[in-house]
């Protein structure tokens, strides 16, 4: 069983309950411990604690009024706050989510980063959710549906992120005694190597006598 140990903020402009079932997705999910619901304002002292409260973002922008303004559009949301959260937490970090999209399609997900291509330099993907209510609870079958798979990648990135993050945890404990299995392996060969200079340097007549 993994260890729930990460902690996701959700950095947005809009109200938490637009995006309650991420909420209650990710606390459902196998590795998350937290969830921060960061509200992006005028003021930026929020947002910055945010940041330092988590390890793993999301961005989540909800579609109104057929806007897509996410970054690099007139009238942008988030230019500068996506790319302050690629450069604190790192791109594979960073994940955009748009809800409310009549059209969640691949082919529309494509033009979104054609046309604002940010997301795609500053986060690791794009997700989108449509307003069904159903497209974020899918329901289980034998059958996956589109939704249901963009929900299990969405798992799946925060997986891995726990999985690097065990790793580079314990690299530094591993390294350590790779050098101290080193520095013994070496000292045993220095000692070897200057015992066996040492009985060279005896003259022969006096290594006889000391076995005679």
């Amino acid at each position: 069983m993994c260890q729930k140990n990460v902690v996701v903020g959700i950095f947005s402009k809009d109200h938490p309950s637009c995006y309650e079932w991420l909420i209650d997705f990710l606390f459902e999910s196998a590795v998350v411990s937290d969830v921060h619901p960061i509200h992006i304002s005028t003021t930026t002292q929020n947002f910055t604690d945010g940041i330092g409260q988590c390890k793993f973002a999301i961005l989540y922008h909800a579609k109104q009024n057929g806007i897509l303004n996410v970054t690099d559009v007139p009238d942008s949301l988030y230019d500068e706050e996506l790319k302050t959260l690629s450069e604190k937490l790192g791109k594979d970090n960073v994940i955009v989510i748009i809800d409310g999209m009549e059209d969640n399609s691949d082919e529309k997900k494509n033009q979104i980063l054609e046309k604002q291509p940010s997301i795609g330099t500053f986060a690791k993907d794009l997700m989108l959710f449509s307003t069904s209510k159903s497209d974020k609870y899918p329901i289980q079958s034998s059958k996956p549906t589109a939704s249901g798979k963009k929900l299990q990648d969405l798992k799946n990135i925060i997986k891995r992120y726990n999985s690097k993050q065990k790793i580079l945890k314990w690299l530094p404990w591993a390294m350590g005694a790779f050098l101290i299995i080193i520095a013994v392996l070496v000292g045993v060969g220095v000692w070897k190597a200057t015992k066996e200079g040492y009985i060279n340097q005896i003259p022969h007549h006096s290594v006889a006598s000391m076995h005679g």
